[in-house]
């Protein structure tokens, strides 16, 4: 290895990462509140209920989509960068990443007006769903370069790439509604500011990519698609199960709630509102799991399992007391 590859990527100690991310956090999540109350009141219900269901999905449907192969990320960076596999282990898995979003991206356009009924109940509305589409799009790619940066435990700029995210969103939003602008121009902002928020992670992988350790061996690829996809499979029926039950509560109310369209939009709009707060723990909780993961895959791949047991049972101590006393 050389000198140059021992400083590349230097990872942040979990101490300065947690601080940093909870410091991020807690204002990116204040300015994602203040953003979500002020879409409320510059929305109507029916409105405010179809961009709930167009931030949802948008969001949700990326993991399941793309069977869980990006979040697999955080748990084989590790063990295949100290081996000097990792450019071919990241190839691989942006290939099958394009790839499986370029289908969905083909199916979606294929056939808008089924997707306008499922997310909207409006299968005549194709504009929406080209904004969903491209919204979709954007997600994919912050997704595989956000999974590979806090593999990479580079969590400032994980951190900052979330932070962008949901400034620009909120300036770009605010200002679009303020405007008079539109519920696609709406969904369309989301996509541009989530294109916008990979900019640091992609200066920080330019810059640490070519010091990375490279091994004279020949890539095993068989191998790693044995040894990583029941990981990414677990992964993806986990989230296909969480988010589908995040979602189905949405689902019911605008298909199935007596009272048209109309009715079930403005009571999916109102059931936003009345979760921004939850909301917001949760997503706390989601953002800390996602930074613990790869210090605990470096010390397990270090032969450190006490460390790990320590270390679990130190975070779900203090996440315990966090929430408890919020």
């Amino acid at each position: 290895t050389s000198p140059t590859a021992k400083r590349s990527f230097v990872a942040d100690s979990l101490a300065t990462g947690m601080l940093v991310m909870l410091a991020m956090t807690v204002i990116q999540r204040g300015v994602g509140f203040l953003r979500g109350i002020w879409f409320c009141r510059l929305l109507d219900d029916a409105v405010l209920g179809q961009w709930s269901m167009a931030y949802d999905f948008a969001v949700m449907v990326t993991p399941i989509m793309l069977l869980g192969l990006p979040g697999s990320l955080p748990r084989y960076v590790e063990h295949y960068r100290v081996r000097g596999h990792l450019r071919a282990l990241v190839r691989r898995l942006m290939i099958a990443t394009v790839v499986l979003g370029l289908v969905f991206f083909a199916m979606l356009i294929a056939a808008p007006k089924w997707f306008g009924w499922l997310v909207f109940s409006e299968p005549t509305n194709v504009s929406l769903v080209y904004s969903v589409g491209f919204s979709v799009v954007a997600v994919v790619a912050f997704s595989f370069v956000n999974q590979l940066v806090s593999a990479l435990r580079q969590v400032r700029v994980v951190s900052t790439m979330q932070f962008t995210q949901g400034v620009t969103f909120t300036i770009l939003g605010v200002s679009w509604l303020s405007c008079g602008g539109g519920l696609a121009g709406l969904i369309a902002t989301f996509g541009v500011a989530t294109l916008v928020a990979m900019v640091p992670g992609l200066i920080s992988l330019r810059s640490g990519w070519r010091g990375l350790p490279q091994s004279d061996d020949e890539f095993d690829a068989p191998s790693m698609w044995q040894r990583l996809l029941p990981y990414a499979a677990a992964l993806w029926a986990m989230n296909l199960l969480i988010n589908l039950f995040f979602l189905s509560d949405r689902y019911m109310i605008l298909h199935l709630l007596p009272g048209g369209d109309g009715g079930g939009q403005a009571a999916v709009g109102q059931y936003h509102s009345g979760r921004i707060i939850p909301a917001l723990l949760m997503s706390l909780a989601t953002m800390i799991s996602g930074v613990l993961m790869p210090y605990l895959t470096a010390d397990w791949e270090a032969g450190r399992q006490q460390r790990v047991r320590d270390r679990m049972l130190q975070v779900l101590f203090a996440i315990a007391s966090l929430f408890t006393a919020g």
